[in-house]
């Protein structure tokens, strides 16, 4: 069994104790996948100075956030929001979204179109698309138009 299926199968049935992800591979890479799996926080194996304060964070906050890049970072449930979540009592919301996509979602929802948005952030038109297919998945919506509506709702 993998960290993250072990993440996985502890958090849907346990929604109070909190679990560091850790790793010796990307954080980039399994970050959000930590996240998704519902760990409260990921670090790499060999930062013993950020594991100690991972530990403080989700102990003490509940949950940490990793900067990824200047351009993306991921949020981590409290142990309690993920366990709802993986146990399909709670419903995403525009929150789930990392800060890189609410921002694409929202300038889309202004009507403005992908090209606008990558000249806006500094970055293709083929990331943006990529930005707002994900969000469309993570949110569970069919279709960009249910994207739009779904943000005009709910933010």
């Amino acid at each position: 069994m993998s960290g993250l299926m072990a993440c996985r199968a502890i958090r849907s049935r346990d929604g109070s104790l909190p679990i560091l992800a850790v790793t010796a591979f990307s954080l980039a890479y399994y970050a959000r996948r930590a996240a998704e799996a519902g760990a409260q926080g990921i670090v790499g194996k060999n930062d013993f100075d950020g594991m100690d304060a991972a530990i403080g964070d989700i102990l003490h906050h509940q949950a940490m956030g990793v900067r990824l890049d200047v351009s993306e970072s991921v949020s981590f449930d409290s142990a309690r929001r993920a366990y709802l979540r993986l146990a399909g009592d709670m419903e995403p919301t525009v929150v789930d979204l990392s800060t890189r996509e609410r921002e694409i979602v929202e300038q889309y929802a202004q009507a403005n179109k992908p090209a606008v948005i990558a000249r806006n952030l500094g970055i293709s038109a083929g990331s943006v698309k990529t930005y707002l297919d994900r969000a469309q998945n993570r949110l569970g919506l069919s279709s960009r138009a249910d994207l739009v509506e779904y943000w005009w709702q709910r933010s």
